[in-house]
């Protein structure tokens, strides 16, 4: 069973790599990702945008329910020489959610498959050297409704800890979506609504029924 994963680190944005051998050029595009939606996605637009190039080659890895997913393709080269070596390549980086798309234009003379391992991982390399990198906390969303007047205390109390918030609504109760790093949930949980009700409890439930709380 894999460990659980708390924290990783990705890209900030699309970046572009570039490696040519004996006349063929490869254009690697690095890219965040968290779905083979995204991935599928940007295949269809390098081949509408690169409708000439012989070869649109990939490897992915993101995070799912079932812990760290990975894949490659060839796309029709020699098998092991290209999708291998971009997911190498990324593997090598220690990222995760990210995928690379390499465009091939073949250029008349064929570079052999360690060639094309070299042309193929240089050009994902030289997309990710260029890459801002970011660590991103994974976290499990609260969707929490509370009595109007606990908003304050609410928003002053996630801000104090740190704790990321979105979706407030604001009608006959309030409503906000806290979101809580994985790594020591249950504490920091705790921790918030200690802080709003000044009480020692040991339980969730027990902060929620004394706030008047509710989890949507």
């Amino acid at each position: 069973m894999s460990e659980p994963v708390y924290a990783y680190e990705a890209i900030s944005s699309e970046t572009e790599g570039r490696f040519q051998s004996r006349g063929s050029k490869f254009i690697a595009y690095a890219f965040p990702m968290d779905s083979l939606e995204m991935l599928e996605k940007r295949i269809a637009q390098l081949k509408s945008e690169h409708p000439k190039a012989r070869h649109h080659c990939y490897g992915y890895r993101i995070l799912s329910d079932n812990g760290i997913r990975e894949y490659s393709s060839d796309d029709g080269e020699p098998s092991g020489s290209a999708g291998k070596p971009i997911l190498s390549a990324i593997k090598s980086a220690e990222l995760l959610n990210v995928g690379c798309v390499v465009v091939r234009y073949f250029g008349g003379t064929k570079l052999g498959i360690p060639g094309l391992i070299e042309a193929y991982k240089e050009s994902t390399r030289d997309a990710l050297g260029l890459a801002i990198i970011r660590t991103v906390k994974r976290t499990k969303v609260y969707r929490l409704s509370m009595p109007m007047a606990l908003q304050p205390h609410m928003l002053n109390a996630c801000k104090k800890m740190d704790l990321d918030v979105s979706g407030l609504e604001y009608s006959t109760d309030f409503q906000l979506d806290v979101h809580v790093p994985l790594l020591d949930e249950e504490k920091t949980v705790l921790g918030l609504f200690r802080m709003l009700s000044g009480r020692d409890y040991t339980m969730i439930e027990e902060y929620m029924k004394f706030l008047n709380l509710e989890l949507l």
